[in-house]
């Protein structure tokens, strides 16, 4: 799939994460046509918990990827026991606020090793630096880094 607007610049970050870790439950924040198929490219995910609030996004999303491994969900379910999972990626909402309301949310709790696209926004930036035990971030493209952050 082409890529003109960086929308997969996190793809490096994730694909060296799947090699490594070999998660076998992910958590994404935010589904979309790059992410939700790389990580069920992945024969290690047993099991993809996306939550997508945008129904119609999320309808695109499922209908792009068939597959029983891919569980769609309008939001986070009320409890929300991170630590089941084995990566969390967030690449979520289209305000700053519901972003950071997101990376809050993770970070703020115990959790895996959490992906986090397009961390060059100050707004995220600020959330990383206060809740983040440890973080690196990768600026494989200048408009889009990605922060891992554990």
């Amino acid at each position: 799939m082409d890529d003109p607007g960086g929308f997969g610049s996190h793809l490096p970050t994730l694909r060296f994460l799947l090699a490594v870790l070999k998660p076998r439950r992910v958590l994404e924040i935010g589904a979309g046509l790059y992410s939700t198929p790389e990580f069920l490219e992945h024969i290690c995910v047993t099991a993809l918990d996306s939550v997508e609030e945008d129904a119609e996004w999320r309808a695109r999303v499922k209908e792009a990827n068939p597959d029983d491994r891919l569980h769609l969900f309008e939001r986070l379910p009320k409890q929300r026991d991170l630590t089941r999972y084995d990566l969390i990626f967030v690449d979520n909402a289209s305000t700053v606020e519901g972003r950071v309301a997101a990376i809050k949310m993770v970070l703020s709790q115990p959790h895996p090793v959490t992906v986090l696209h397009d961390s060059e926004y100050p707004d995220y930036h600020q959330v990383i630096e206060e809740l983040a035990e440890g973080r690196y971030i990768s600026v494989a493209d200048p408009q889009h880094s990605t922060a891992i952050c554990w």
